[in-house]
């Protein structure tokens, strides 16, 4: 038989159906085989590197831990009084040095961060990126607060002028508030997500507000509520439709947007009845003595403190100015019950870094008076329904809500999701959540800065969508239901429709 010919015949029944299986079993098992054997040759090595090592890489790291710990500390855990906050207890100080560790590499990996790296250089060299971004106008004289106003793409110019501008020149408009803990962030790390959401035809706006120490939850609320109002009384010249502003919100941020809405309506119902703070706690069923066995540990500490209720009495959230209407609301990984995140932050030792309790006034009181689901669980359950406070709630909402959350979040649980997006049920029927599998804290607002995700384009057409004569569920002519964001998985399917790497 030629070589050649037995070549061909032996090659044929190595990739059979039956020989090909066998021999990648076999190559796995020799593979397996001579690592475990490189292992045993190696182990009295590794052994003896061990024990030389242990002795000092121990201490090492030990040292490495209460460094990082007293920096953070003295970064982002001290109060208002002069004496210093630090921690020495070995187990506090391995959770905060293994929390700190996970927050930098996680940032070095964070696909934010790689957006934001890409996006500068894209501005740096491309002059229509840098013409297409109005930087740094001031929006509120008093505190001197700025935003940035991200310019759309030009439309057909076919209907008359209004104000200089064409009818069919006026573009949907989304304000974005960011993240950070109520104490870090900043609009310009947020750029590449006005950038692509201009690019899809929606003037962008992206404020900075106060963060802590600088400025308290209700500091943060007048800056956005003064936002709004700039946008809605100047956005025109920058071709923005103010009768079509959608309010984008997340992490801390979709905490501020939806409590800035519920603040505008304690701010109306007052009018025409005084709420009195502890009443409202009493209503919401969250609020229990500090003894209750129903608290947790780090909540009955909060409760306890008695100079503390003192120095910070119970104040209901409430706004100086009144709010435009908003249109559609997408509130992205958002925290809406402080007192429960405070809890999570306790069980992950970070709950003195963190600025949230201390930028909500520090008393348990004053963090569930500025918490969205015990404000809007107050309003539920109050006799006498419907309420001012009901009222002005249906009033000040928007018609169209989706909430988004993914089961791989691990800063903020999913739960707090699903709890608010129940009681805006109550308020408005087709308020839709979106739980998306192995979706991460981050990733919403990361998908937002790629360009052409699919995410992006289900949010771009809603908040186009936004202002529309058709009802919420119906979606309109060429608009997207919130029922079809929230519909899809994330294997793919979205709706009808097949969308690769659609989250929403």
């Amino acid at each position: 038989m030629p070589a050649t010919r037995l070549h061909r015949l032996v090659h044929a029944g190595l990739r059979g159906p039956v020989l090909q299986p066998a021999l990648f079993a076999l190559i796995l098992v020799a593979s397996i085989v001579s690592v475990a054997a490189v292992a045993v040759a190696l182990l009295p090595v590794i052994v003896l590197l061990a024990v030389a090592v242990l002795p000092w890489l121990v201490p090492l790291v030990l040292a490495c831990a209460y460094a990082v710990s007293t920096l953070a500390y003295l970064m982002y855990a001290q109060h208002e009084q002069p004496a210093l906050l630090l921690r020495w207890h070995p187990r506090r100080v391995l959770r905060v040095f293994w929390a700190v560790k996970l927050a930098v590499f996680g940032t070095l990996v964070d696909p934010i961060t790689h957006q934001l790296v890409r996006f500068a250089g894209a501005k740096l060299w491309n002059r229509r990126v840098q013409g297409s971004i109005v930087e740094n106008v001031e929006f509120d004289a008093r505190t001197g607060m700025k935003l940035d106003v991200f310019l759309a793409k030009p439309a057909d110019h076919s209907h008359k002028a209004k104000n200089g501008m064409r009818l069919s020149d006026l573009r949907p408009v989304a304000v974005f508030i960011y993240g950070g803990g109520w104490n870090s962030g900043s609009k310009a790390y947020y750029q590449p997500l006005g950038h692509q959401l201009a690019r899809r035809g929606i003037v962008t706006v992206i404020p900075d507000y106060r963060i802590y120490p600088t400025g308290s939850v209700d500091d943060m609320l007048h800056d956005v509520a003064a936002c709004l109002l700039w946008v809605r009384q100047h956005i025109e010249r920058y071709g923005g439709d103010p009768d079509r502003i959608s309010l984008v919100g997340h992490s801390a941020g979709a905490h501020l947007a939806l409590l800035t809405q519920i603040a505008g309506a304690v701010t109306e119902s007052s009018l025409e009845r005084p709420l009195d703070p502890l009443e409202v706690l009493t209503q919401s069923g969250f609020y229990a003595p500090s003894a209750s066995p129903t608290r947790s540990p780090s909540s009955r500490a909060l409760a306890s403190s008695a100079s503390r209720a003192r120095s910070h009495p119970p104040m209901l959230p409430t706004l100086d100015v009144t709010l435009p209407s908003i249109r559609a609301c997408i509130l992205l990984s958002g925290v809406f019950n402080i007192e429960q995140h405070h809890d999570f932050e306790s069980g992950r030792g970070v709950e003195e870094l963190s600025g949230m309790r201390r930028a909500c006034g520090h008393t348990l009181e004053n963090m569930l008076l500025r918490s969205p689901t015990v404000l809007l669980s107050a309003a539920m359950c109050a006799e006498d329904q419907p309420t001012p406070l009901v009222r002005a709630l249906e009033t000040v909402l928007p018609r169209r809500i989706v909430v988004v959350h993914g089961s791989h979040d691990a800063v903020v649980p999913c739960s707090q999701a699903t709890a608010v997006a129940e009681l805006l049920r109550v308020l408005n029927p087709d308020v839709q959540l979106a739980v998306r599998d192995r979706m991460a804290h981050s990733e919403p607002v990361a998908l937002l800065m790629q360009r052409g995700t699919a995410f992006q384009h289900e949010v771009a057409e809603l908040i186009k969508s936004a202002g529309a004569d058709a009802g919420l569920s119906s979606g309109g002519a060429g608009s997207v239901s919130p029922a079809r964001l929230g519909s899809g998985r994330a294997t793919g399917r979205v709706g009808d429709g097949e969308y690769a790497g659609a989250l929403l």
